[in-house]
């Protein structure tokens, strides 16, 4: 029996890491409709949502803000094929509700940038030469007179643009490292409560898979770690994002599969030795070890395997 569990812990823990590698490759197929971290301004995702967010920011004050927001989220994702909103780390996507707050952050940002360029504007127009306001100046010099105004105040636009994008990523990374206990977290963190739950859920329902529709079993272990309180969430494999629910349920659904065929496999091994035949143990389970065990050594070789 120890040994046996032994194997299957093994086999789940194998499983859940698979799971973590194959799902940041997945989210790394980065598009060009995506708006990814950082200030990358060649990418055309970033382009646009730059663009978009100077289009908007200066009705921040006029419309209401959420009504912005979800023209902005929309102008993104309506595209071909859908862009995504891509976390700082760059191997997950944000869900809307964290999308719609980055876009929100950035327009109330850049509304401000937006406000000081006009009282700079102003006073270059009523040549009195007051120092330019604090939060738009960067490393310029506080007084600008003369022709090289536009360009100036046209790099000042960028860098206030691109501060802002970049703060708001790594704001945005601060939150998200706030770890829950009842959160499934990426590795083998045994210990860790929300871990711990739903390894036991993999190994309850992994039994019924060839018996019930596998989305159903999904659905009862993706609500088991949701409804907790707090609810419970699927962190990437990079630990700063939160799987949304889509790749959640497809990370269970491998997982439980997996654990049904570590299943299958035990019970094989189980009733090998009780019958005493001497025959081959599954290729899936038997490691490095012989084909063939027979006889008193099954035990230590189960052991060691």
């Amino acid at each position: 029996d120890i040994a046996l569990r032994t194997l299957a812990d093994r086999a789940l823990a194998q499983v859940v890491q698979q799971d973590h590698q194959s799902n940041a490759l997945e989210i790394f197929e980065i598009r060009e409709t995506d708006v990814r971290p950082g200030n990358r301004r060649k990418h055309p995702g970033n382009a646009l949502y730059k663009d978009l967010i100077r289009k908007f920011a200066p009705e921040v004050d006029k419309t209401e803000t959420n009504a912005l927001v979800t023209r902005v989220y929309e102008s993104i994702t309506d595209q071909d094929p859908p862009g995504r909103f891509i976390n700082p780390a760059g191997d997950a996507v944000l869900s809307q509700d964290q999308a719609q707050k980055k876009i929100g952050k950035c327009l109330k940002a850049a509304s401000l940038s937006a406000v000081g360029k006009q009282k700079i504007a102003s006073t270059l127009k009523a040549g009195a030469g007051q120092s330019l306001p604090q939060n738009v100046t960067g490393g310029a010099s506080d007084q600008m007179r003369g022709p090289k105004n536009d360009i100036a105040l046209r790099t000042l636009a960028d860098r206030a643009l691109a501060q802002v994008v970049q703060q708001d990523h790594q704001s945005n990374a601060l939150e998200i490292f706030e770890i829950r206990e009842t959160d499934v977290r990426p590795g083998n963190r045994r210990k860790h409560p929300g871990n711990a739950l739903y390894k036991d859920l993999i190994r309850k329902f992994a039994p019924e898979v060839d018996k019930t529709e596998t989305n159903a079993l999904v659905t009862r272990v993706y609500e088991s770690i949701t409804d907790q309180d707090p609810p419970g969430r699927f962190i990437n494999p990079a630990g700063d994002a939160v799987l949304s629910q889509d790749q959640a349920q497809k990370k269970i659904g491998k997982c439980l599969k997996a654990a049904s065929l570590s299943a299958v496999g035990k019970q094989k091994i189980a009733s090998t030795l009780k019958a005493g035949a001497g025959q081959s143990l599954p290729q899936n389970v038997t490691g490095g070890a012989s084909d063939q065990m027979r006889g008193p050594k099954n035990d230590i070789a189960l052991r060691t395997l």
